[in-house]
Formats: C-alpha cells, sequence, structure tokens
C-alpha cells in the first residue's frame, strides 16, 4: 500500500438517546419525517464516535474500517468496540457521506464558513460503541449523528471556527441535525439536550425543572434484533391501534412537556409506561406481527410493576424497538437502584449513564 497524503481528519462524539414518546411510522420514508412527534433524553457516555479521513487520490471512494477512530485508542479499555457492519449498513453509510458532501454549500455557506473541495478526495470513515449496536439501545441514532458531525468537521476549511459556530449557533446545529436525520431519523434528537424534542423537520431542547437524570439499561440481551427499525416502521401501519395514534401522542407530548416543567415524575412515570406498552402493541398486532420481547424483558418489566409501589418516588420505565428496557431515575439515586437490579438480575448487564447535551467535535 502506496503512501497517503492525508488532507483533513476529524473525529465526533454522539450520544445515544432515550425516547419516552417514541418515532413509529413515517410521513416521508426518504426523508425520515415522523408520522408523530417524539420526545427524548439524551445520553452522555453511551455514545457512539466516528472519524472521517479526507485523503488525496485520483479517483473519490468512500470506504468504512472496521477499526477504532485514531483519537480514542488511548481510551479504549474494552469499553469502546468497533462496529460491526453489513453490506446494507455500509452501502447506507456511504449513501449518507455523500449526501453530506452533496449539501456542504447550503450547510456551510449561510454561517460565513467555508469547505474543501470533495474532488479527487477518498474518504475513509471509522466507528465505534460504547455499548451493543443494533440492540435497541439507539445505536444508529448517536452512530449517524456522529457521522454527520464528522464529515461537516473533515469538510470544513476552518474546524475551530466551526467549532466555535456549532457551540453558539441554535440553528447551525439545528441544520446539522436535520441533516442527520436523513440518515437516521432519531439521530436528530441527538445534536441536542438533555430533552429534547422533535416534529416533523424541527427538532429542540426544551424547559426541564427535573433535576439531574440517570439512564439505567438492563441488558437483556446484546444481540442484534433481527426486526430493523426501518421494518417496525413500516409494519406497524397495519396494526389495528394505529388508528388514532397520532393524537393520542400528540395528547401525550403535551402532558410530557407540561410534567417536564412542574417536574411531576409521577406524571411523566405514567406518561412513557402507557408510551411503551402502546408501542410495542404496534409490533405485536400488526398483519405480520413480531415482537422484540425475550423472556427476560418480560421478567424485568414484572419487576418494575411490582416494585414500583416501593420505590420512594416513581421511576421513568421505558424500552425502544429493542429487548432491553430502560429505567429514568433522579442521579443521586441511580448507585442505589443499581445495586437492587443487580441483585435481581445477576445474569443481565447494567448499563448506566447520565443525561448529555448532545454531539460534539473533539478532534
Amino acid at each position: 500500500m502506496g503512501f497517503k497524503k492525508i488532507l483533513s481528519s476529524a473525529t465526533a462524539k454522539a450520544p445515544s438517546n432515550i425516547a419516552l414518546i417514541k418515532y413509529m411510522g413515517k410521513d416521508d420514508y426518504s426523508l425520515n419525517i415522523p408520522a408523530n412527534p417524539s420526545l427524548s433524553l439524551t445520553l452522555n457516555s453511551l455514545c457512539s464516535y466516528a472519524e472521517v479521513k479526507l485523503i488525496e487520490a485520483p479517483e473519490g471512494s468512500i470506504t468504512w474500517l472496521p477499526a477504532l477512530p485514531q483519537s480514542v485508542l488511548q481510551e479504549d479499555k474494552g469499553r469502546i468496540k468497533t462496529m460491526s457492519l453489513s453490506e446494507s449498513g455500509k452501502c447506507r453509510v456511504t449513501a449518507h457521506i455523500e449526501r453530506v458532501i452533496a449539501e456542504a454549500s447550503s450547510v456551510f455557506l449561510p454561517y460565513g464558513l467555508s469547505f474543501v473541495s470533495s474532488d479527487h478526495l477518498s474518504i475513509e470513515v471509522k466507528t465505534a460503541n460504547t455499548f451493543p449496536t443494533a440492540s435497541g439501545i439507539a445505536s444508529s441514532a448517536s452512530s449517524f449523528a456522529a457521522i454527520t458531525l464528522a464529515t461537516v468537521a473533515a469538510l470544513a476549511a476552518e474546524k475551530k471556527k466551526l467549532n466555535q459556530v456549532l457551540k453558539e449557533n441554535t440553528h447551525f446545529r439545528a441544520e446539522l441535525a436535520s441533516l442527520s436525520r436523513k440518515g437516521s431519523g432519531s439521530s436528530c434528537r441527538s445534536f441536542h439536550g438533555p430533552w429534547v424534542l422533535w416534529q416533523d423537520k424541527e427538532v429542540s431542547s426544551l424547559r426541564s425543572s427535573l433535576p439531574e437524570m440517570s439512564d439505567l439499561v438492563i441488558v437483556v440481551t446484546a444481540e442484534a434484533k433481527k426486526i430493523s427499525s426501518s421494518d417496525a416502521h413500516r409494519r406497524v401501519l397495519s396494526s389495528p391501534l394505529w388508528q388514532g395514534r397520532q393524537i393520542r401522542v400528540s395528547k401525550r407530548v403535551a402532558q410530557l412537556q407540561e410534567a417536564l416543567v412542574a417536574n411531576n415524575l409521577k406524571s411523566i412515570s405514567k406518561i412513557a409506561f402507557d408510551e411503551l406498552w402502546e408501542m410495542h402493541s404496534l409490533f405485536h398486532t400488526s398483519s405480520e406481527p413480531f415482537t422484540y420481547w425475550q423472556p427476560g424483558s418480560v421478567k424485568v418489566l414484572k419487576w418494575f410493576i411490582d416494585f414500583l409501589q416501593q420505590f420512594d418516588e416513581p421511576l421513568i420505565v421505558t424500552m425502544d424497538a429493542g429487548p432491553n428496557v430502560h429505567v429514568l431515575v433522579r442521579t443521586s439515586q441511580a448507585n442505589s437502584l443499581r445495586e437492587k437490579l443487580s441483585v435481581s438480575f445477576p445474569d443481565f448487564q447494567i448499563l448506566q449513564d447520565s443525561q448529555g447535551s448532545g454531539a460534539t467535535i473533539i478532534d
């Protein structure tokens, strides 16, 4: 292999997010426009890293490499793992990077930013997660947010100026979130935090009076799910429960926003639990019924139903489109709850994370 002349390189970090009101069903599949609004909490260290390098080459190409980004090698102590992508997954990443390049002028120029020409360039991308991929912990969201931001940063003629605009201009961050959404819908929520509302094409942070929250994830299995979220979006439309869902969700979103401002954990807990059951009931009642639940999922949910009355304050229990169970709790009580969970479920890994503020450029 000959010497590679690297013209630019950037690494971004983007956190996962856990939705209490779910993104399920689409109005526009090509742009990932949701059929209903969603509301989520952005996490912090349960995240993805993406490294993008621009390399001088006579003919352009985009290559995903199964290796850790260089800037996280020193951090890797078994916690950060490179992703394993299928051929379709690699094509999806490549298509998104091409999309970011194609839209570079509309992203950069309105904010006084310049970018390098992508002519005669090859692009190499490396990605990694701190949690299991494709197991229902929103790895697609964090991955595409990180890939979007790393690509934009690698293209920037002045990375320092780009980073300043990213930190100071909420409109620019929203532009990047919208661009990321076209690769993975829920990735747009990973650009903001901690509490985030995504409605139609718009995504923004929300007011909240809650104390700092943490997410405990009971990992029933780290295996990749058999039914992709994209497939689930299509199948739920055939469920008899789909009728009226947009109305029900809009009502829940309004109630949840009020509860966040009022610091009403009891109301938030009920809304989140209702939404959990409704989304998974859509899966179970579609014309091609399917489930993400495993015996361990049911065991954990039953434990929470029995345990909720015994805890000092309401717990916020939810699940994404996967088998693993999330519980949000005040950060001050997270360690205590984790100990209880570890005793009750010694065979399941328990992940713990705090709330975060969204995607960042780290190199």
